[in-house]
């Protein structure tokens, strides 16, 4: 296969073991009928692990979510630096577990998990998990740069490259502006504590 996408809105998945090339008409999210199990994002495959708990209506959101963000970074891949596309690209399999404790992050070996709990709570677009992807591998490529009192600067990194990326996919006004919050010199302390204790209530 030489590219992920063969005309404007065409994208592959993977389902039920069949790689299958998807036509959507260019500005509409991709939406399939089965769960797909893999994804290409700028032209790497990326698998989609779910855990056997949920639900198959859960399983299809997760799936068509994270299909739609593939896509729409794919459509936006000649906007990205190198830097960003190398930082997506440390991802090779996302998991969605229905463990309330394993909310969000990057889980080894390039993987990155996503709980049930933060696709219902946050109601996440298709650009911030698009984005996240960037965060995420972020994290693999800045893996023992930084320890002790300076893992913020880790996350703050992380989001720096999220924030570069969703920027050119498509955030919306309040996603840009949180993470700017979110990755501000004066909430080093949250990020460190963030960097140690994962999310806390």
């Amino acid at each position: 296969m030489s590219a992920d996408r063969d005309g404007p809105g065409d994208h592959w998945v993977t389902i039920d073991g069949n790689h299958v090339l998807v036509h959507d008409p260019q500005g509409k999210q991709p939406t399939h009928t089965r769960v797909v199990t893999s994804v290409i994002v700028l032209g790497r495959k990326v698998a989609i692990i779910q855990d056997a708990k949920l639900s198959q209506k859960e399983k299809l959101r997760a799936s068509n979510d994270i299909a739609a963000a593939a896509d729409l970074l794919n459509k936006n891949a000649d906007k990205l630096s190198v830097d960003e596309k190398r930082a997506i690209g440390e991802i090779s399999s996302i998991l969605e577990t229905a463990s309330p404790k394993d909310y969000l992050g990057a889980t080894g070996k390039g993987s990155m998990t996503l709980s049930k709990d933060y696709f219902e709570d946050f109601g996440v677009t298709s650009a911030w998990l698009g984005s996240l992807l960037a965060h995420e591998g972020q994290h693999y490529l800045n893996s023992g740069k930084y320890s002790g009192a300076d893992l913020w600067r880790d996350e703050q990194s992380a989001s720096r490259t999220q924030l570069g990326v969703g920027n050119k996919i498509g955030f919306n006004t309040s996603e840009k502006t949180s993470l700017q919050n979110w990755m501000d010199d004066k909430n080093r302390d949250t990020m460190q504590r963030h960097m140690e204790k994962g999310y806390t209530d």
